[in-house]
C-alpha cells in the first residue's frame, strides 16, 4: 500500500499565508477590512468559492480591480517570505510515523524549490515528493505508482484523482474545503488524520 499525501490543507496548515498576503495586498491598495477578515475569507473559500469572488461579493470591489488583486495574490503566494507562515498540523508527524507502508507527497506548486525548502524546514523531507505544475492532473502521477494507493487530501483535485484512478481516499475538511462543501457532494470528510490510522 502507498499513501499519497497532499500537502497544503492536509499535512501543512498554510491558511495564515493565504489571508496574511491578501490582507497585505488590500492594505497596500488602501482597502480596509473588518477584524474578522481572516476567518471570513478562509471560510468563504473553503465553502467552494475563490478569492476573486470574495473580493467582489463580500468586499464589494469592482470586478476589474478584483481580478488585478487576485492576480497579484497568485503571483506572491509562494514567495519564500510567505511560505514561512506555514506550519504542520498537530497530527501530521505522528500520523506519518505510524504508517508502516510507503508514503509519497504529491502537490501542485509553482515554486518547486520553495516547497522542497519548506518540507526540509518542517522536518518531513525524508519522503518522496512529486511536484506538479498548475493545470496538471494528480491522477496521471498516481497512475505511475505501481501499488495500491490511498489518496489523502482536502480538495476536489485530490478526490477526483482518487476516483479517476480507482484509489481509496481519505478526505479532510480542515484545509481548503469545508465539511459543508463535502456534505453537499455526498463525500464523507474528516476533521483530522486520526481515522486514517484506524
Amino acid at each position: 500500500m502507498t499513501f499519497v499525501f497532499d500537502l497544503d490543507g492536509t499535512l501543512i496548515d498554510s491558511t495564515a499565508r493565504h489571508y496574511i498576503l491578501m490582507r497585505k495586498i488590500l492594505s497596500d491598495k488602501g482597502i480596509s477590512v473588518a477584524s474578522g477578515f481572516d476567518e471570513s475569507y478562509m471560510k468563504y473559500k473553503a465553502d467552494g468559492n475563490n478569492g476573486r469572488k470574495y473580493l467582489t461579493d463580500v468586499l464589494g470591489i469592482y470586478e476589474a480591480d478584483a481580478v488585478l488583486i487576485q492576480r497579484e495574490w497568485v503571483k506572491q503566494i509562494e514567495d519564500e517570505s510567505y511560505l514561512l507562515y506555514d506550519k504542520l498540523y498537530d497530527d501530521s508527524i505522528s500520523t506519518l510515523n505510524l504508517i508502516n507502508d510507503s508514503i509519497v507527497f504529491l502537490t501542485i506548486r509553482s515554486n518547486e524549490s520553495g516547497i522542497r525548502n519548506e518540507i526540509k524546514r518542517l522536518g518531513i523531507d525524508k519522503y518522496p515528493l512529486i511536484v506538479l505544475s498548475h493545470g496538471m492532473d494528480k491522477a496521471d502521477a498516481i497512475k505511475d505508482i505501481n501499488d495500491k494507493v490511498t489518496v489523502i487530501g482536502d480538495t476536489e483535485l485530490d478526490y477526483k484523482a482518487a476516483i479517476d484512478t480507482g484509489s481509496d481516499y481519505y478526505i479532510l475538511n480542515r484545509g481548503f474545503r469545508s465539511k459543508q462543501y463535502w456534505d453537499q457532494r455526498g463525500v464523507i470528510s474528516h476533521s483530522n488524520l486520526g481515522g486514517l490510522i484506524k
